[in-house]
């Protein structure tokens, strides 16, 4: 799998991506429920109800007030658990205070370099890759 994510990731820019740019390249993506800053994550994402189907999104660690240089997360509701996926291998106690402390992190190992500045690119190439197979599987390779 980690093939897959590097394969659609040299498909994806690799310039920082504004919500914008993230939203026009996963808008097809069922499931994919948009961009958010971290005060603003919605509520599906805290509960512990099922939902037909998983739920992604991708999240700044900043704030709808504070918009600046933050960096982008993803995030997958896969039955009632949450999933973060954060290329710098951060868990999501270090990411900001609007993160449930429940929710499972991807691993916390990092696939991006901290001069490297394609975090937008890398959570859609992390979601893509939920897509083809599962979240759980993409949890485990990636």
């Amino acid at each position: 799998m980690i093939e897959l994510y590097n394969d659609i990731l040299r498909d994806l820019p690799q310039h920082a991506l504004s919500n914008r740019d993230i939203d026009q390249i996963m808008k097809r993506l069922d499931g994919y429920m948009g961009t958010f800053p971290a005060n603003r994550i919605p509520r599906l994402f805290y509960t512990k109800q099922h939902h037909s189907g998983d739920r992604f999104c991708i999240a700044n660690t900043n704030t709808l007030d504070n918009p600046e240089n933050g960096h982008w997360v993803a995030i997958c509701k896969h039955g009632g658990q949450v999933s973060v996926y954060d290329s710098f291998g951060r868990s999501s106690k270090d990411l900001s205070g609007y993160y449930d402390d429940e929710w499972n992190i991807a691993d916390d190992d990092k696939e991006q370099e901290i001069d490297e500045i394609n975090c937008g690119a890398r959570c859609c190439a992390f979601i893509f890759c939920c897509k083809e197979f599962s979240v759980d599987d993409a949890l485990r390779s990636i």
